[in-house]
């Protein structure tokens, strides 16, 4: 069921008729102080009268939802409406605080001191002690891109040159992260990309893949309404609301083959020959990990990249993520190892990215062994680093006997 948007000028009519009033209360008597002898008397309570025909009635919350969606569509929006928001800035308060809708009040409050036209004007809707220093300097941070995106929408101009994208050019951009194919052309499956980092599946113009995951739908309904004709990836950079400095690094085709492993004479080698050992890898407090672990991807051609182990002359620029090894395409297994002197200690599940249930393991571990690997004694850690089996092997059996399905 679809909320229909009230129309403003009928949601600020129904915000002012809809306030309560202010509800009056007995003052308490004052306290008597000890060592006085003074007594005060007892304050009666007085009930109040049972007929009431002025008696407040509520509006419904259908109707509260449809004046909140109605103010918000209007705060939303690229270019403000500073009529709009003076009226909104009215009646808000009384009507969602008054009503007790304390959070769609609290959303209205953070949204009007973003789009607050003056430094005072955020003060005063701020107030003193109302908020935490990290709320308000997170609001403080959306203010800015709030003010960058009014520069942009203002001064904007259309390049008459500018040749828009087929739907068949936009469709083959996407396609690689819903369609899988095999070398044969055949539809396979695999573990997809965790549809919050689909902002950085995408390069900007530049060919840039920003870290996108701390983006919200948010901005994407905002940048819907924009006159400015950037794709989202290039808009998001010019109001901020991306660093333009967290990049990660995707490597194409060609390039590929500098961060993959391969089995030989039984151990794991780069790309020069160099037998792996990964155990000397200090791990930054960005990755949450522990020493040693390096991020893999298997294919779905079950071909094994790490891309912290790329040679370092072909290293591009940016964090170097699961997401980049195969340009956020489908995979069949992503996590970390740990290698030592080419062999395979312990995996984990850990990809952000890609999210891997115990399917995944299963298809890695399968892999492992059917390579000819000993997955004897490897050791397997869950997203927390949880020790999830002591055994590969054992954990490999077990899955196919149905015993572990559903431990991730």
């Amino acid at each position: 069921m679809f909320l229909n948007i009230m129309k403003f000028d009928e949601a600020v009519d129904t915000a002012k008729k809809f306030v309560p009033a202010p509800v009056t209360r007995l003052k308490p008597p004052p306290p008597v102080r000890r060592g006085t002898t003074k007594i005060i008397p007892e304050t009666k309570h007085v009930t109040p009268p049972t007929e009431n025909t002025n008696a407040y009635t509520p509006p419904t919350r259908t109707v509260v939802k449809e004046v909140y969606a109605a103010f918000m569509d209007i705060l939303k929006s690229p270019i403000l409406d500073e009529k709009a928001y003076a009226q909104i800035l009215k009646v808000y308060k009384g009507f969602f605080k008054g009503n007790r809708y304390e959070d769609m009040y609290l959303d209205l409050n953070e949204l009007l001191a973003m789009r607050a036209r003056s430094d005072q004007e955020f003060e005063d809707i701020c107030g003193k002690d109302y908020m935490l220093p990290n709320t308000k300097k997170r609001i403080l941070n959306n203010r800015k891109i709030w003010q960058q995106m009014s520069v942009l929408e203002t001064s904007w101009q259309a390049d008459p040159t500018a040749q828009p994208k087929t739907a068949k050019e936009r469709w083959s951009m996407i396609k690689k992260l819903m369609v899988a194919e095999n070398n044969e052309g055949f539809l396979v499956s695999g573990k997809f990309i965790d549809q919050q980092h689909w902002v950085e599946s995408q390069p900007d113009s530049k060919g840039r893949h920003l870290r996108g995951d701390t983006v919200g739908d948010e901005w994407l309904e905002v940048w819907k309404k924009s006159r400015v004709a950037m794709s989202f990836q290039d808009w998001a950079g010019a109001v901020g609301a991306v660093n333009n400095e967290d990049l990660v690094a995707y490597y194409e085709d060609s390039e590929r083959m500098y961060l993959q492993i391969k089995l030989e004479k039984g151990l794991w080698v780069n790309y020069n020959g160099a037998v792996v050992d990964t155990s000397t890898i200090k791990q930054s407090s960005k990755e949450l990990s522990k020493d040693g672990l390096v991020d893999c991807v298997l294919s779905l051609d079950d071909k094994l990249y790490c891309s912290a182990l790329v040679v370092p002359k072909q290293m591009k620029a940016g964090e170097q993520r699961h997401s980049g090894a195969l340009e956020a395409g489908p995979v069949k297994f992503a996590g970390e190892l740990l290698i030592v002197n080419g062999n395979i200690t312990e995996i984990s599940i850990r990809s952000g990215h890609y999210r891997p249930t115990t399917k995944h393991l299963y298809e890695f571990l399968k892999f492992l062994d059917q390579s000819g690997v000993n997955i004897n004694g490897i050791k397997i850690y869950g997203w927390s680093l949880n020790l999830i089996s002591n055994d590969a092997m054992q954990w490999l059996q077990d899955y196919k006997l149905g015993i572990n399905k559903n431990i991730i």
